[in-house]
């Protein structure tokens, strides 16, 4: 299953691609949301530039560390275990 398939089974998603013209490449930036809470985003996921499958998490509400590079398959676990962030702790 493509990844932004898995993210948004489970969140509302935006995907936002930038080009670097020094290098010539596309980067990702994929915004999380809650499921039909728009307001704010629950992390930032940032393509890492010439590593495959790896990104970078850009924390807002989850319970991530800001900044940690992680994969796609290590994603999706934190994802399935409910450990990207818990409801309770965002601030309403």
């Amino acid at each position: 299953m493509q990844f932004t398939t898995f993210l948004a089974k489970h969140f509302d998603i935006e995907i936002e691609t930038e080009f670097y013209p020094s290098s010539e490449t596309n980067l990702t930036n994929i915004w999380l949301y809650e499921k039909g809470e728009d307001v704010e985003p629950v992390l930032i996921l940032k393509q890492v530039f010439n590593v495959a499958n790896a990104w970078r998490i850009g924390n807002v509400y989850s319970n991530l560390e800001h900044g940690a590079q992680t994969t796609e398959m290590k994603f999706r676990q934190l994802v399935k275990s409910g450990k990207v962030y818990n409801k309770g702790d965002k601030d309403n």
